[in-house]
């Protein structure tokens, strides 16, 4: 008895010892297995963080592009409203510019930012005009748009109607010119068959041997003469007939020009033919050409020059020109830019027709006609006709013109 209790008592620490073991090793593998969760959980956690991270940086890149797309637009916008042809103007709620283009600063002085609007507009404006547009200084014409913004803000923008009305008028000039034409051309075919038996009774009281009856029929014939030349230019400028084309040289055309001149006048005149590449003819009517450059000859004499130089030369853009210079008092600005306007005359009894004859003859022919200004006093017309010997020639439209 006494050996089996040692025995007994000697196992009761094993079986302890086992279990302890046995509870260890369960909380290893119970360990390990949280451990293994842990790990694949702190896994998952890295994995959701990298997507995460991935995610933010998606969206980041695309909050960049959009903001470099936004920066780009408003750029673009900006670009935009400094090259635009019309003015748009911000108004803030106190009626102050906040903003201006380019284009709205050109139309209105003193528009600045920080100015007050209407003060701006008082001080720019000059008149209204007839289509409720506004007249400005140097009689420029602008339409004004305005929308609301809210809270007592708006954007103005303004049009520059200048050139639209300018074509406006000429339209509403050119039909009644038109209608004038029409009308003058029917009174000069009424009017050339009386003049013309005039002439011939005036011609034949020069022949009589009263003296007195002589020089009252010379004054006479002078006057018929004047009057033929103006009824002879309404019908030019009112039919712009082309007539009988030929080719015609320099040197004839101011041959024939010289022995077409009326002898009071061919004094003043000298002629000189500046070589012409082999005297290379145009493709004119020999009569319509001659008559527009002794209309420029007379033309300048009548306004006051002692001496005319008529000149012919060769251009090398293929042109040729031909030149009428005069030492007269020269042409004023303000005239000379309504020079070639029809039936604008500032010399008494004129028609206002020589020199609209003149450019309608130049542009008959696809050529041009200008004035020029000498510095020493004097006027220059300079008739250009090219020298492209196969030109077609279409009959004209009328056109602007009108004398000194």
């Amino acid at each position: 008895m006494s050996n089996l209790m040692p025995s007994m008592a000697s196992m009761a620490p094993a079986d302890d010892g086992t279990r302890s073991r046995e509870d260890l090793e369960a909380a290893f593998r119970v360990f390990n297995s949280l451990s293994v969760r842990l790990e694949e959980a702190y896994g998952d956690l890295e994995n959701q963080v990298a997507s995460l991270d991935e995610e933010l940086r998606v969206a980041r890149c695309e909050r960049e592009i959009q903001r470099a797309e936004k920066e780009q637009i408003a750029a673009r916008m900006a670009g935009l409203m400094e090259e635009l042809p019309v003015g748009v103007v911000l108004v803030g709620a106190a009626g102050k510019v906040e903003e201006a283009n380019p284009a709205a600063r050109d139309m209105l002085e003193g528009l600045e930012k920080g100015a007050h609007w209407e003060t701006v507009i008082r001080n720019n404006l000059v008149g209204s005009g007839s289509a409720g547009d506004m007249v400005l200084e140097r009689r420029r014409r602008i339409t004004l748009t305005r929308r609301e913004l809210g809270g007592g803000a708006c954007v103005v923008v303004l049009t520059e109607v200048t050139q639209l009305h300018e074509l406006q008028e000429q339209v509403v000039r050119n039909e009644r010119l038109s209608e004038m034409g029409e009308m003058a051309a029917r009174l000069a075919h009424q009017v050339r068959t009386p003049v013309a038996t005039a002439m011939l009774h005036a011609s034949a009281l020069t022949r009589s041997a009263d003296e007195k009856a002589q020089r009252g029929a010379v004054k006479i014939l002078d006057r018929l003469r004047e009057l033929e030349v103006m009824v002879n230019d309404m019908l030019m400028f009112a039919r712009g007939d082309v007539g009988e084309l030929a080719r015609v040289s320099a040197s004839e055309l101011l041959q024939q020009v010289l022995e077409t001149l009326d002898p009071r006048i061919l004094h003043a005149v000298s002629a000189a033919s500046i070589p012409v590449a082999d005297d290379q003819p145009v493709f004119v009517n020999r009569d319509l050409l001659v008559g527009a450059l002794v209309n420029l000859v007379s033309n300048a004499v009548q306004s006051g020059a002692d001496h005319v130089a008529l000149s012919a030369r060769s251009s090398s853009e293929g042109f040729l020109e031909l030149v009428v210079t005069d030492d007269g008092p020269g042409v004023p600005e303000d005239i000379a830019a309504r020079i070639f306007e029809p039936f604008f005359t500032t010399r008494s009894g004129g028609t206002g027709l020589g020199l609209a004859v003149v450019r309608t003859v130049a542009e008959t022919f696809g050529g041009s006609v200008h004035l020029e200004g000498n510095a020493k006093g004097g006027a220059t017309f300079r008739l250009r006709l090219p020298l492209d010997v196969g030109l077609a020639v279409d009959k004209p439209a009328q056109v602007a013109g009108g004398t000194r």
